[in-house]
């Protein structure tokens, strides 16, 4: 989560629904500082913390959980799929595993705390949206890309 002052703005990230990179156009464009996880879970989804205009992205639920699993296998959290042994009938079937989170949080939980929602699939489109509210017309750059 990522509070912009003295506007405030708070982007909800959602993983896997490309929030890496509206999190690294809002630090580059507008000083925006990211919280560490000690300071704030950037993943939070705690109304609490929520001040001003509020966005998130969310993704096609399929799309989402095939991404995760990709990304789990190839990064970090490599023993969190080590269980699957590669096989995502089995990831899908514990999607309910607490050690999956936040990656497995309910999108709906993103949506209800947000003023504007992007979608994944009209990533494009939507974030001009949030161009023009911060009237900045900066690219917003690719991170984390996958083939998936």
């Amino acid at each position: 989560m990522i509070v912009r002052e003295p506007v405030l703005v708070t982007f909800l990230h959602n993983p896997k629904a490309g929030g890496t990179s509206i999190k690294y156009w809002l630090a580059e464009n507008f000083n925006a500082r990211i919280p560490t996880i000690r300071e704030r879970d950037p993943h939070s989804t705690d109304p609490s913390l929520v001040e001003g205009f509020s966005f998130c992205c969310i993704r096609n639920p399929w799309a989402k959980a095939y991404s995760t699993f990709e990304w789990l296998k190839r990064h970090g959290g490599g023993y969190l799929a080590k269980p699957y042994n590669n096989d995502f009938s089995k990831f899908i079937a514990d999607l309910d595993n607490e050690d999956l989170k936040p990656f497995t949080n309910p999108q709906k939980d993103y949506v209800e705390l947000s003023n504007y929602v992007m979608r994944y699939e009209n990533f494009e489109n939507d974030f001009k949206v949030i161009q023009d509210y911060f009237d900045c017309d900066i690219d917003l750059p690719h991170k984390n890309n996958g083939r998936y």
